[in-house]
């Protein structure tokens, strides 16, 4: 089958491509990026943007058994801490048909998965360029909402997901991590409620909003921290609560435990005071040597202290600057051995069996 525009188009070498099942594109729909074609091994121009799909057109596509596009993501260099280079006009698309992709039954598991982490992780990185947009954050809510229906109602979404999650360190794709192993372990616990799973989530995504205050000289270090640079590095819990919720009726100075969600005065209503908290607390420890406030282990928030366990797990499964990826069975014994003190062990307990003995639903 030809092809509608020029087949020689060149891309960058290691460029990112994203399939867009042909179902996807509604028919008479104008494209606002170009969309590819994969033939012999290569991703060859099908469509410019601007194109638009006729029934007939699709018709044809269908009968010769191409059920999936193609669309280039970026320009394949290797990404910085929050940004890389990209064309946004494909996340915007798949972002606002996130919900009918996932919903539908003629998409494969794997590519909704793959749908859901490239929105997800674009999504991270514009709210970590603008953390105080509401746009932005709302945004992120509506993808965890989506994340939360995936994982509840289809079989096989959180191993999909665990399956395609990034093995390299960035803050972007940790956080759509931890925001995957955040709700999975949620379920495990008995988690019933779709707002416990949403704040819960929305808090595991943003929890680390913060860093976007922090020098890439100190987060990219590829030594240990001085005692300067770590004090630096503590100030972000607190730094991100308050970029999403900052509130003239905090009560208690930095410094000052501060567990209790009511005097919480929202900047952005859409956002929960309980994952506010999620990203205040997610360092505090169980034993109170955590930060920012050195909270104990029953003033500490439900959430945070899952996001807390997933944060070091998916911090020890993914290379660093400073230090090559643990096997999750590597992490999971050095969590064990270092972090039993810190971290709730009856959590820690269902988070073994979630990744390696609990029942794939």
């Amino acid at each position: 089958m030809m092809t509608s525009e020029n087949p020689h188009k060149q891309v960058s070498y290691g460029a990112e491509f994203m399939a867009v099942p042909i179902d996807a594109v509604p028919s008479g729909h104008r494209l606002d990026f170009d969309l590819y074609i994969l033939r012999n091994g290569n991703h060859v121009l099908f469509a410019r943007a601007g194109s638009t799909f006729d029934a007939e057109k699709m018709r044809r596509m269908q009968c010769n058994d191409i059920t999936t596009f193609y669309t280039c993501l970026g320009d394949g260099e290797a990404p910085q801490l929050y940004a890389r280079r990209a064309d946004p006009a494909p996340h915007r698309y798949l972002e606002s048909n996130l919900s009918r992709i996932l919903h539908d039954d003629r998409v494969d598991m794997g590519t909704k998965s793959k749908v859901f982490y490239s929105v997800a992780t674009h999504l991270v990185k514009d709210v970590l360029e603008d953390p105080r947009s509401g746009t932005t954050v709302k945004r992120a809510k509506e993808a965890v909402r989506s994340l939360v229906e995936l994982i509840l109602t289809q079989k096989g979404a959180f191993f999909n997901l665990l399956n395609i999650t990034s093995h390299d360190y960035y803050t972007y794709t940790h956080s759509v991590n931890v925001c995957t192993l955040s709700i999975g372990l949620a379920r495990r616990l008995g988690f019933k409620s779709q707002t416990e799973f949403l704040a819960l989530g929305v808090g595991a995504l943003l929890h680390d909003v913060g860093k976007c205050t922090i020098d890439l000289s100190i987060l990219n270090k590829p030594t240990k921290l001085s005692e300067d640079e770590w004090k630096v590095m503590q100030t972000h819990p607190l730094s991100g609560s308050r970029m999403v919720a900052p509130s003239p009726k905090m009560p208690s100075p930095p410094g000052e435990p501060r567990a209790e969600s009511a005097t919480i005065t929202m900047a952005f209503p859409s956002i929960s005071s309980d994952s506010v908290l999620v990203i205040e607390q997610h360092h505090e420890a169980c034993n109170g040597k955590g930060y920012p406030h050195g909270l104990t282990y029953k003033e500490i928030h439900l959430y945070a202290k899952i996001v807390k366990i997933t944060d070091i797990y998916d911090a020890l499964t993914t290379n660093r600057c400073y230090q090559k990826a643990f096997t999750p069975f590597q992490a999971i014994k050095i969590m064990h051995e270092a972090h039993s003190q810190t971290s709730d062990q009856g959590i820690f307990r269902e988070f073994i069996l979630l990744l390696g003995y609990g029942t794939r639903r």
